[in-house]
């Protein structure tokens, strides 16, 4: 009777292990950039929490984008109505973002091109959102890019608010773990070892 009961209680680890890989296999770690962290915004360009930004800046939204600030008070915008870029050396997965036209001129409709780039510069998505001058969340779940540009299309003279910018860890700078597969096969070989030999 002792070896049938080191059988289930083995066996149940096994189990254990395996649902505990599929488990972790569909959780995603995420990261949203609010930038809030920033005491005194009000530059363009330059770097932030390891991406870099072209053609945008972080500012404070209570002085005209207001309803663009959906954690706090600041927001990242495309300079002058230009083509704004948020770009990171790394990979990662671009989960989605609100969205707000410039509440300024109090556009009511704003169409905006939002497209993904790999690290050659090869546009892998591209998505048309339509925009007030209320935040507006849009998924995308677009993976392995390297780069987000948002474009205001009509009106051409416009400028964007992003706030509370999701997405997945670089894949290359994610802290080594063993993959998924790895650790199911693991769990599998144990538990079928473990039926065998009992």
């Amino acid at each position: 009777m002792k070896p049938t009961k080191l059988n289930f209680s083995l066996a149940n680890i096994g189990i254990l292990v395996i649902l505990y890989t599929l488990l972790s296999a569909t959780t995603a770690r995420s990261t949203v950039l609010t930038f809030d962290d920033i005491i005194a915004p009000g530059s363009f360009g330059g770097s932030y929490q390891g991406f870099e930004l072209n053609n945008s800046g972080i500012f404070n939204a209570n002085n005209y984008w207001a309803p663009g600030a959906v954690s706090g008070s600041n927001i990242l915008y495309n300079y002058n109505s230009r083509i704004g870029e948020i770009s990171n050396a790394n990979s990662f997965d671009f989960n989605g973002a609100y969205f707000t036209a410039d509440a300024r001129y109090g556009y009511a409709n704003v169409d905006v091109t939002v497209s993904g780039y790999d690290n050659n510069g090869l546009l892998l998505a591209t998505q048309s959102i339509a925009l007030t001058n209320a935040s507006i969340w849009f998924d995308f779940n677009w993976a392995g890019v390297s780069k987000i540009t948002w474009d205001p299309t009509t009106p051409t003279s416009v400028n964007i608010a992003i706030d509370n910018f999701t997405y997945n860890n670089p894949i290359e700078s994610a802290p080594a773990v063993p993959e998924p597969t790895t650790i199911a096969l693991l769990g599998l070989g144990i538990f079928f070892l473990i039926k065998r030999k009992f």
